[in-house]
């Protein structure tokens, strides 16, 4: 069973630079500040420059717009994979939290986009397969029972 322990309780104030959230990113193509993707899969990363960061433990959130956040990882690492994501919009956020009691802002959200590949296209795409695989199931036996009448007649 896993276990979460939730930060969003108390957040530090934004004006001790010691205590300021660990910047977020990713490595996917942007349009007006919004990051795309068109599998569901983000590969999230973030540090933090502070030199009390040693030892800190990181949260993770994470919703769709209009959502509440959902803590989706706490703990040492500084990135996180994650897949699945449903179509839409998600909000992403950092912060971390040093045994001491010493807890950050939260990080500029990070904006995803996933959208996959239109249904008709895929659609389209299947059937066009399927063609091909009928043309090449064709074109072997036509040059199998053509190379064996050959045969025969010799």
């Amino acid at each position: 069973m896993f276990g979460f322990l939730v930060l969003s309780g108390s957040w530090a104030s934004a004006s001790d630079p010691n205590l300021s959230p660990p910047e977020l990113s990713c490595e996917l193509a942007q349009k007006d500040g919004i990051h795309l993707s068109e599998d569901g899969v983000v590969d999230l990363k973030w540090g933090h420059l502070a030199s009390n960061s040693k030892g800190a433990t990181y949260e993770l959130q994470a919703r769709k717009r209009g959502a509440e956040f959902v803590t989706r990882y706490v703990g040492t690492d500084q990135s996180s994979v994650l897949t699945g994501l449903a179509e839409g919009v998600h909000e992403f956020r950092v912060g971390w939290h040093m045994a001491e009691g010493e807890t950050s802002t939260w990080s500029e959200p990070l904006i995803l986009k996933v959208q996959y590949m239109d249904a008709a296209k895929v659609r389209w795409l299947l059937i066009l397969g399927g063609l091909v695989v009928v043309a090449t199931v064709i074109a072997i036996l036509h040059g199998h029972f053509t190379h064996r009448g050959k045969e025969g007649r010799a």
